[in-house]
């Protein structure tokens, strides 16, 4: 049994850390990661729930004033915005839009619903669980502890 245990241990020391898991105050999270356009664009439209340690980390390449909007999201969400190092430049919850009406143009659509812009430089995003700002008390300077160097290879 230690045999096993140990070289259990040693396996999964070999596979590095994992990306999509990042520890905010204590907490881990498991996220999904969008690092290319098109998961990019897709996110988290259509999902119906956010697990409670869930969601979605966006990568970019380079840090850059960032915004999103809530295009065919269909919860309401949290969003915080981070910097190369790691420390959140701002934070929003993010409420769930009316669906595009029937006879509304896409342009229409899009141009009604609300941006959430960072303000600031950020490369990474994290949209989780609404609420977890407030229960966690995340707000600007907070350390998100993630794997940049990661995420920074993994984004196109």
């Amino acid at each position: 049994m230690i045999i096993v245990t140990a070289l259990t241990a040693l396996l999964a020391g070999c596979g590095g850390s994992d990306p999509g898991r990042i520890e905010i105050k204590g907490e881990t999270f498991d996220l999904t990661i969008a690092a290319d356009d098109a998961s990019r664009t897709r996110g988290l439209g259509g999902v119906a729930e956010i697990p409670e340690h869930g969601g979605m980390i966006f990568a970019f390449r380079s840090a850059q004033p960032q915004g999103f909007w809530m295009i065919d999201c269909i919860t309401d969400m949290d969003i915080l915005y981070v910097d190369p190092q790691g420390f959140v430049v701002s934070a929003y919850t993010m409420v769930a839009e009316a669906p595009r009406a029937e006879g509304e143009s896409e342009e229409a659509y899009r141009n009604r619903l609300r941006r959430y812009p960072s303000g600031k430089p950020a490369q990474f995003v994290i949209e989780l669980k609404a609420g977890t700002i407030d229960r966690l008390g995340i707000g600007a300077g907070t350390k998100v502890t993630l794997d940049a160097k990661a995420l920074k290879e993994l984004a196109k």
